[in-house]
């Protein structure tokens, strides 16, 4: 034991002398307490990750900015720097420049690396991308509106008693002009109107189809008719590909290429969407962003699919690039399902034409009320809608689930997609969502999510009417 001791403690003055890149690998003092091989054990990976910082540093800096500036970077990058004459003092150079790069870059409480300009892959959802290895991707730049109305919190306790009428809303932000991505601006700016926080940006609380703001109002005329009071208004959250159907993802890729594509690329691209749009005016034309917008959806995202595919690496962007950008920066890594923002309906002005949102032609009167502080999804609220989209076995009988167990609260997605519906939001649900550890109140802290992993606790297919008190349209 005294030889492994002795070697222990050589390791660490090794690691020592090797500067910031050998910091942090071992403690100064062995524990004794893990024994002989425990010790071992730990030396071991100590090395194993000494190496790799050692034959790929620049990672390390990158994560490690504070340790950007040593001389003494470790004993085999000197080496390296005399027989390449200034390799290493290049390598710490390009580190610095990527530190500077990054503007406020800084390292947060968990010693990851936040770069100011760059995304780490935890800050937001893996399924906006379509790949599993994505490029690096930057945040955008937005020249706020200031016209936004304040984020007022409420809890779902303070909605009891209250109709509700619910439907699908994207991840897309309001409030402001997205004016470029990284350290690249775009040509043209791209106006950012929700989305989630239309209803603190706009005097109408809502836009969508034509075909849908009757429903709204058809759904919120019942819950009135059965309850005698005006009904609240809870959009659920989309998947983050949801935003796609909106104009603004589009559109942000092709005013970054019109800004940053070289000129013979630029070319290339025109050619091949005057195949897709035969009129196209190219997209230096910036008739380019309305002439996009008046094409169908089918053929906008056959477009954009077209230059995430084969431009993206050419001076474009790829999709996920574009809907990170156009996405409210908060519902990122937001579950699928929730809610956030809860406004009324004015029943006296209803579904009118037109609106402030160019990718929605029909708008429903209302006004913002808050923004809930809950972990209780759209499908918790009503159990018995769920319960109905299930067979006997506890499977989805509708959408494309199939035959995907109730395990998690994204399966039945597409079950609550089909049309708009509502309930109440009674005293008995509200006491049902509080036993099953959701939160209800702004003081929970316990909620179905973190007690269990899944959710839904105890729904089957078995359950009578009368287990929920959610009235559904």
């Amino acid at each position: 034991m005294a030889g492994l001791l002795d070697n222990y403690m050589a390791q660490v003055q090794d690691y020592k002398k090797a500067g910031s890149i050998g910091s942090g690998l071992l403690p100064d003092r062995p524990n004794l307490e893990l024994g002989r091989q425990g010790l071992l054990g730990q030396m071991q990976a100590a090395e194993s990750e000494y190496l790799k910082r050692v034959s790929d540093p620049l990672p390390y800096y990158q994560q490690n900015p504070e340790a950007q500036g040593l001389l003494n970077v470790s004993p085999e990058l000197d080496l390296i720097d005399a027989a390449t004459g200034g390799g290493k003092m290049a390598m710490v150079a390009a580190a610095r420049n990527m530190g500077k790069k990054a503007g406020s870059g800084i390292v947060d409480d968990m010693g990851r690396y936040v770069d100011g300009l760059r995304y780490n892959k935890d800050e937001y959802d893996s399924r906006y991308s379509p790949r599993k290895a994505e490029e690096a991707l930057f945040k955008p730049k937005v020249n706020d509106s200031g016209k936004m109305a304040s984020v007022s919190r409420m809890a779902l306790q303070d909605l009891e008693g209250k109709p509700y009428v619910t439907t699908m809303s994207d991840r897309t932000a309001a409030g402001g002009i997205l004016e470029g991505i990284g350290d690249k601006d775009l040509k043209y700016g791209v106006p950012l109107t929700g989305g989630q926080d239309y209803m603190r940006t706009h005097p109408d609380m809502w836009a969508s189809g034509s075909s849908v703001t009757p429903q709204m109002m058809k759904a919120a005329t019942e819950m009135q008719s059965r309850t005698g009071e005006n009904p609240i208004f809870m959009p659920w959250r989309m998947a983050p590909t949801g935003g796609d159907f909106a104009h603004k993802t589009g559109q942000t890729m092709l005013s970054y290429a019109a800004e940053n594509m070289p000129i013979k690329v630029k070319k290339s691209l025109n050619s091949d969407i005057k195949k897709i749009i035969p009129d196209w005016v190219g997209v230096d034309d910036p008739r380019s962003m309305d002439q996009y917008g008046s094409i169908p959806d089918k053929v906008r995202k056959k477009l954009m699919n077209h230059m995430d595919k084969n431009y993206r690496d050419k001076g474009g962007i790829s999709i996920t690039q574009a809907r990170l950008a156009v996405s409210d920066q908060s519902q990122l890594n937001a579950p699928v399902s929730g809610f956030q923002n809860v406004g009324m309906f004015d029943m006296d002005r209803g579904s009118v034409a037109g609106g402030g949102n160019a990718t929605y032609p029909s708008s429903v009167g209302g006004d913002y009320l808050g923004t809930l502080d809950t972990d209780v999804t759209a499908m918790d609220l009503n159990p018995e809608r769920l319960a109905r989209a299930m067979n006997r076995r506890g499977e989805f009988t509708s959408g494309p689930q199939g035959t995907d167990l109730l395990s998690t609260r994204e399966a039945p997605r597409r079950a609550m997609e089909v049309g708009t519906w509502g309930g109440v939001i009674s005293e008995d649900l509200i006491r049902s969502l509080a036993d099953k550890g959701f939160k209800i109140d702004s003081n929970g802290v316990i909620t179905a999510i973190s007690a269990t992993g899944a959710g839904l606790l105890g729904l089957n297919a078995n359950q009578s009417d009368s287990d929920s008190s959610a009235i559904t349209i």
